[in-house]
């Protein structure tokens, strides 16, 4: 059921621009709120970390929209972490930064695009159930806030997503 939610979601994503709205609210309350909901079902194997490197834990964006992309992104570090995922957010003068790091295998360097395509997985996610939608429902959603998604090697030696987007978004 979720997982044909996905789709639909995804198709309309389209047509969500006239409904956007871009507000100042307290960001650090709503990444707590979705590591909260996302970690019940791990809560005795894994262990999550929030930074909030911020002076206030304000951001501007939809923040319906990235509570989505949270979610996705907390929820996927989560499955394929070893035992550990680091959540920080931070601001510079031009961009807010989220970034979610894990333990996990990591993706190689051949999906780091193909990730955030349509209906593509890697070969080790196999295991979990889904059609490949999750990362790319969340890049379109980062693209609506005029921002980046991108993932790199974690320090912690699995995967880093980094969200950036400007702090100027009207």
């Amino acid at each position: 059921m979720v997982s044909n939610l996905r789709i639909v979601i995804f198709a309309s994503l389209d047509n969500q621009s006239n409904q956007i709205r871009f507000e100042r609210g307290d960001f650090s309350t709503l990444v707590r709120s979705v590591i909260e909901k996302s970690h019940k079902p791990f809560d005795q194997i894994k262990q999550i970390n929030f930074i909030d490197n911020t002076s206030n834990g304000i951001a501007i964006c939809d923040s319906h929209l990235f509570e989505r992309i949270l979610q996705n992104l907390v929820i996927n570090a989560l499955k394929y972490s070893k035992s550990q995922v680091e959540v920080i957010f931070s601001q510079s003068q031009k961009f807010f930064e989220l970034s979610v790091a894990d333990d996990g295998p990591g993706i190689e360097d051949e999906y780091k695009e193909k990730i955030f395509e349509s209906f593509v997985r890697v070969q080790h996610n196999q295991d979990y159930k889904g059609f490949g939608l999750g990362l790319a429902i969340a890049k379109k959603l980062v693209e609506i806030h005029s921002g980046t998604l991108h993932v790199e090697r974690s320090h912690l030696g699995g995967a880093l997503f980094i969200v950036r987007w400007p702090t100027n978004l009207k």
